[in-house]
């Protein structure tokens, strides 16, 4: 079973301490995708799982949130995650929307 967190800030992934290493001790796999910056490689290196960079930026921007919309379904593409678990605003409506318009 493949688990994507998405959030749009890496600093925002420290929510879920505690819980990815639950979910990886009953059989999942887990990554995280956010903007990229050094927490989120960090993040990575603590929790032991993968993650990926996707610039989504936090304000209104019709045109980049289509690209990031682009990048996420190409990402998930990859991935084919069985769960998206997406977080916050901008990574809610983000990865939601590019994992129910999949046909992966």
């Amino acid at each position: 079973m493949r688990l994507v967190h998405v959030m749009t800030v890496a600093k925002s992934l420290g929510f879920l301490r505690g819980q990815v290493g639950f979910m990886k001790e009953r059989g999942m796999e887990v990554s995280a995708i956010a903007s990229p910056d050094e927490g989120l490689e960090a993040f990575g290196r603590l929790e032991g799982i993968r993650t990926y960079a996707v610039e989504m930026p936090r304000g209104i921007t019709p045109v980049r949130d289509v690209v990031a919309l682009a990048r996420l379904w190409r990402r998930f593409r990859r991935l084919r995650p069985d769960i998206v678990h997406a977080h916050t605003p901008k990574g809610g409506l983000l990865g939601t929307g590019a994992h129910c318009h999949g046909n992966y």
